[in-house]
């Protein structure tokens, strides 16, 4: 019998989580620069959000698959952009959070509330006012982490890893984690007489978006591997290759890790 799509990105994808997970805890010391502490704490947030989305696709809760999928997608290409020059991209991530946190606090002062504590709005108000750059948006952040990582990780010079899964995860679930018209499809299976709502699917109702998650995250453990000791780089290889193996058995297009 062939596997599914959904069983293979499963089955790998829990595999590589523990090449993480079975590493925990990190010990990092208060030495170490906060731009590669930030990196590391990214990428224990991606690992996490992978994990989740994998319990969640098996018990068929296939729209909360769909919102962490974007999740997953954000993380891994801000690691990937991050990691490209820690010193130079954190304070601009660091200013573009800032700036976000202190918007915030003035939607909240409209309304006669209090978001922040003083300390922590004198501490952003500091990082806003570094006068770098903010940071691309997730676009260019995906681009860029392309120009820089591609043909690193072994990718032809002309293909775009991390923008084209990027896309992918966009179009689908963008609209799953916001409030929209087309979220509605994934409840709603329509008959000529009546309309059945319905909540959870099988896994492989979005076969696409879980294989697309698999790509984005095996290519985030790509770049780690690159800069961490964990994870082992070859171990993350011969999953990758294996993947791609078990992709051909299943009669579907290869898509690298």
């Amino acid at each position: 019998m062939v596997e599914t799509t959904a069983e293979l990105v499963l089955d790998v994808g829990d595999r590589l989580v523990r090449l993480v997970t079975s590493e925990t805890p990190i010990v990092v010391s208060n030495t170490v620069p906060t731009e590669r502490r930030a990196l590391q704490a990214l990428l224990m947030k991606a690992v996490s959000v992978m994990r989740s989305l994998l319990d969640l696709a098996r018990h068929g809760h296939n729209i909360e698959v769909m919102i962490l999928a974007r999740s997953l997608a954000d993380h891994v290409i801000t690691f990937a952009w991050l990691a490209i020059d820690p010193g130079a991209h954190y304070p601009r991530w660091e200013r573009g959070d800032a700036r976000d946190r202190l918007a915030a606090q003035e939607r909240f002062e409209k309304r006669g509330r209090t978001l922040l504590e003083p300390a922590a709005r004198v501490i952003f108000e500091r990082q806003k006012a570094n006068q770098v750059r903010y940071p691309p948006d997730m676009d260019d952040r995906a681009d860029k982490a392309d120009e820089y990582w591609a043909t690193r990780l072994g990718f032809p010079a002309d293909d775009k890893p991390f923008a084209d899964t990027y896309d992918v995860i966009f179009k689908h679930c963008s609209s799953r984690t916001h409030a929209s018209v087309q979220g509605l499809n994934d409840v709603l299976e329509p008959t000529p007489e009546y309309t059945v709502l319905v909540l959870d699917r099988g896994p492989e109702y979005q076969a696409g978006v879980l294989r697309a998650s698999l790509v984005i995250f095996g290519l985030g453990l790509k770049v780690a591997a690159e800069i961490f000791p964990i994870p082992a780089s070859d171990k993350v290889d011969q999953l990758s290759a294996e993947y791609l193996r078990r992709r051909l058995a299943i009669d579907e297009p290869s898509e690298a890790l």
